[in-house]
C-alpha cells in the first residue's frame, strides 16, 4: 500500500513540473515568425483577467520605464479594447497615442507571452512568468552596454535564457 502511495505522489510531481515546464522554441518562433514592430520601444505585459469577457494589461515605454497605460481587451473580439490613462500624472502627456497603444497590444496578443519588452535597438526580453524563474532575450546586433548579461547563457542564434 506504501508503494503505490508513492507511486502516485511521484507522479503527481513529476506532472506538476510538466505544466510549468515552458516550450521556449515555440515562443521564440512566434517572437520570429511574427511582426513584433509595433512593440519596438515598448513593453506589454499581462496584469489579470476581470470577468469571463475581459483581460487587463499594461503597456507603456521600454526605457526609460516611466507611468503605464492600463488596457482593457475583450477576450472574444481583441479589437474592442478600452485604454485607461488613470496611472498617469495629471500633468503628464499622452505619450503613446491610442492607435500605437492598440498595435502594440495586438502584435502582444499574437505571441502568447506573459510580458514582453522591445527597446527601440532591437533587443528583446521576455520574463515568461510572474516569478520570472525563465527569463529569455534576444540580443541585438550591437548589446547595449547599459544592461547586464551575466546571468544569461546562451540558448541559440541571438536568443540567451536565464533560469533561477
Amino acid at each position: 500500500m506504501k508503494k503505490i502511495g508513492f507511486i502516485l505522489i511521484s507522479c503527481l510531481f513529476t506532472m506538476a513540473s510538466c505544466i510549468n515546464e515552458v516550450d521556449i522554441d515555440s515562443i521564440i518562433q512566434r517572437v520570429e515568425n511574427n511582426d513584433i514592430s509595433p512593440l519596438n520601444g515598448i513593453y506589454v505585459g499581462a496584469m489579470g483577467v476581470g470577468d469571463l469577457t475581459t483581460e487587463y494589461y499594461l503597456v507603456g515605454k521600454a526605457n526609460p520605464a516611466g507611468a503605464s497605460y492600463g488596457v482593457t481587451v475583450n477576450r472574444k473580439d481583441w479589437n474592442k479594447m478600452e485604454i485607461h490613462r488613470h496611472m498617469l500624472d495629471p500633468d503628464m502627456e499622452d505619450y503613446l497615442g491610442e492607435e500605437t497603444i492598440q498595435k502594440a497590444v495586438l502584435a502582444y496578443l499574437k505571441l502568447r507571452v506573459y510580458r514582453i519588452i522591445v527597446f527601440e535597438d532591437g533587443e528583446i526580453y521576455i520574463p515568461l512568468n510572474v516569478n520570472r524563474s525563465i527569463e529569455l532575450m534576444r540580443k541585438s546586433s550591437e548589446p547595449s552596454e547599459e544592461r547586464n548579461y551575466n546571468d544569461f547563457e546562451h540558448y541559440k542564434d541571438n536568443w540567451y535564457i536565464k533560469r533561477k
